[in-house]
C-alpha cells in the first residue's frame, strides 16, 4: 500500500489542489497505479483507517455506491477512469482529508 502511495504522492497532491477541468484531465491521462493509489486511499477511508471530518462523511454518504465501488480491486480501469471523473468534486474532497495524514505517514518512513 504505502509504495503506491509514496511513488504517486506527487500526482495525488496535484490532483486535490487542481480545479475541474485540470483534475479530470489528470484522471483521463493518469497511469493504471496512479488510479490504484486513489482507490487505496478510498478503501482505507471506507475501512475507517483513515479519518474523514464528519462533514464529508455526511457529504460522501450520497455517493456511498460509487465510492465503494471505486475501492474494489476487480473494477476494470476504464470504468475507474470514467466514474472518477464523473465524481471529482467528492473524490477531492476525501484526498484532500486524507492526504496530510497520509503525508506524515510517508514522511515518517
Amino acid at each position: 500500500m504505502m509504495d503506491h502511495l509514496k511513488d504517486n504522492e506527487s500526482f495525488l497532491k496535484a490532483l486535490t489542489t487542481s480545479h475541474g477541468k485540470q483534475a479530470k484531465a489528470l484522471i483521463k491521462t493518469a497511469k493504471s497505479k496512479q488510479l490504484d493509489a486513489v482507490c487505496e486511499i478510498i478503501l482505507n477511508v471506507i475501512r475507517e483507517v483513515i479519518v474523514i471530518p464528519k462533514k464529508l462523511f455526511k457529504k460522501a454518504k450520497k455517493y456511498k455506491n460509487i465510492i465503494r465501488r471505486l475501492a474494489e480491486k476487480t473494477l476494470s480501469r476504464k470504468l475507474r477512469r470514467k466514474w472518477m471523473t464523473k465524481y471529482i468534486p467528492i473524490i477531492k474532497s476525501i484526498l484532500a482529508s486524507a492526504l496530510p495524514l497520509i503525508s506524515v505517514v510517508l514522511s515518517a518512513i
